[in-house]
Order: structure tokens, then sequence, then C-alpha cells
């Protein structure tokens, strides 16, 4: 990820649908909130540290 090579200390966080949870988590995304609804549509923030 070329934001990960530029910022290498920095977390990258990501506002994601529940539902991708483990597709993130595949990337190495952690949880750092319970489930939202956001247009309706239940989400979690998601953080990832290098």
């Amino acid at each position: 990820m070329l934001l990960i090579k530029k910022y290498p200390k920095l977390p990258i966080k990501i506002q994601a649908q529940a539902h991708l949870q483990k597709f993130y988590g595949s990337f190495g995304f952690k949880s750092t909130s319970s489930t939202y609804l956001e247009d309706g549509i239940p989400h979690i923030d998601m953080e990832k540290i290098e």
C-alpha cells in the first residue's frame, strides 16, 4: 500500500460495512468500535497500525 510506504508509523482508519469485518481483518485491520448505523447500513470503525 502506498500509504504504508509513505507514512509507515501512522494508523490507517476506515469505516467498514460490518459484514466486511472479516475481509478487512484479513489485511490486518482491527475493530475499534461497536456496530453503528450509517445511512441505514451497519458499520464498524477499524484501524491498522504497521
